[in-house]
């Protein structure tokens, strides 16, 4: 993994996937248990990484910039399917059962829905439509395609949050989910001016990697 980590850090994604396959390989054949611990969480880590990969290309994927229905109807399969690998390789991570990763998993699925929305509303125009009421019908037509998107985002966000609840965890990629949620419907997911404060018992700030080595090292001194 810290090869991989490594060659992420240097830019070179084949090397750094190399390494990543490496470590879910080395975990599916030694028959690892999923859960709370170091193997599980590099793997699952891993399989996010790999699916990073997968979302920086769908990420490169364009609607719009033609009124060539053909080619518009090709762009936004395309988009479709990306949007379903991408999907794919996230939900992968679910197996592993680390809290922290299901968590991330889940908003980026959300935050790839969303985005498949908002490359409606980014598509640029065609430069042979001149006047300010043809950009508008233009726009106006593809954004009627980003409406049931973002609700499929909004609905996918949602089960993020409950996730979160569920698993009585508070970090970084729930804070993301709800920005995302206060950016789709803010009515319904205000943010607030403060932090919520959370009792210590019900709710656990993570980075699950930093518990998962303290407990460890507290097994290591109770066995010395």
């Amino acid at each position: 993994f810290k090869i991989g980590e490594t060659y992420e850090k240097m830019r070179n994604q084949k090397l750094a996937k190399q390494y990543y396959d490496k470590t879910i390989s080395e975990f599916e054949k030694r028959k690892l248990s999923p859960g709370n611990n170091k193997p599980a969480y590099l793997a699952a880590k891993c399989e996010f990484m790999n699916a990073e990969e997968l979302f920086a290309q769908y990420e490169k994927l364009k609607i719009g910039g033609t009124q060539n229905t053909k080619i518009l109807k090709q762009q936004l399969n395309d988009k479709a399917k990306w949007n379903l690998r991408v999907e794919e390789a996230y939900s992968n991570i679910a197996k592993y059962l680390v809290g922290e990763w299901i968590l991330a998993a889940m908003y980026k699925i959300g935050y790839a829905k969303q985005r498949f929305a908002e490359s409606f509303y980014e598509a640029p125009i065609p430069k042979e439509l001149k006047t300010e009421e043809e950009k508008i019908v233009y726009q106006s037509s593809l954004s009627e395609f980003a409406a049931p998107i973002e609700e499929a985002a909004i609905a996918l966000y949602e089960k993020a949050r409950k996730k979160a609840i569920e698993l009585k965890v508070v970090n970084e990629w729930t804070k993301k989910t709800l920005e995302s949620l206060n950016k789709l419907s803010p009515n319904k997911y205000p943010l607030m001016k403060d932090p919520i404060n959370l009792a210590t018992e019900d709710f656990v700030v993570v980075n699950s990697f930093d518990m998962i080595t303290r407990i460890d090292m507290l097994r290591d001194n109770i066995e010395q």
